[in-house]
């Protein structure tokens, strides 16, 4: 008799679905780490309702529940290094060239620029133009009834229609035809109809019918 030989069928815990599994019990201890709960809510996030999935799920993770907890835990921690370091990173980045000479040098020409008189000057001119009272009635004007009934119309569909016929106006089509009709070939033939009415007008009289 042949010793070892393998019967019919899979291994023991050979499964087509021991690499699908794998990667839904990893999620599963990654939210049970995040947010205490027990598997049947973890699978529910998941989407996993189905009772077949839910119970060879739910059999898998009671056997390794532990070392999937602790690698979930070792994956968060290693991700908060790494944010952390990169934060170190950028902040030290910042800082250099917050402090950088280039940057000192410009933060006292803005200073000295702020503190100037003529800052103060300016603030305080246009701090008196505003209590003018050409400029309150205007503020009068911007927030009157009229001011608001003429934006309504502006916005209204008759305003629209109205621009669709200026961009009608403005076609380059419609430009050239305007032209031709204004053009001298067109007045004179405005005029030799008018002269030929004035000379023969029995051949324009049209006579009453019945």
């Amino acid at each position: 008799m042949t010793q070892g030989k393998r019967g019919p069928g899979r291994p023991p815990g050979a499964s087509r679905l021991n690499e699908h599994d794998a990667k839904i019990l990893d999620q599963m201890a990654g939210i049970i780490v995040r947010q205490p709960m027990n598997s049947t809510a973890a699978l529910r996030q998941l989407g996993i309702n189905d009772y077949a999935p839910k119970k060879r799920l739910q059999r898998k993770w009671r056997s390794d529940r532990s070392t999937r907890i602790q690698a979930a835990k070792d994956r968060a921690q290693r991700q908060r290094e790494q944010l952390q370091a990169m934060a170190t990173a950028v902040y030290d980045k910042l800082y250099a060239i917050a402090n950088s000479p280039d940057m000192v040098a410009a933060a006292k020409i803005v200073n000295k620029f702020a503190t100037h008189p003529a800052w103060e000057e300016l603030r305080r001119q246009l701090e008196a133009a505003s209590k003018n009272p050409f400029m309150q009635q205007i503020r009068a004007i911007g927030n009157s009834p009229e001011l608001k009934c003429m934006t309504e119309w502006v916005n209204s569909p008759e305003a629209r229609q109205l621009r669709g016929f200026e961009a009608i106006a403005n076609n380059p089509e419609f430009k050239r035809m305007n032209e031709w009709m204004n053009s001298s070939e067109v007045r004179r033939l405005r005029d030799l109809n008018q002269n030929l009415q004035t000379v023969y007008p029995s051949l324009f009289f049209i006579p009453p019918s019945g």
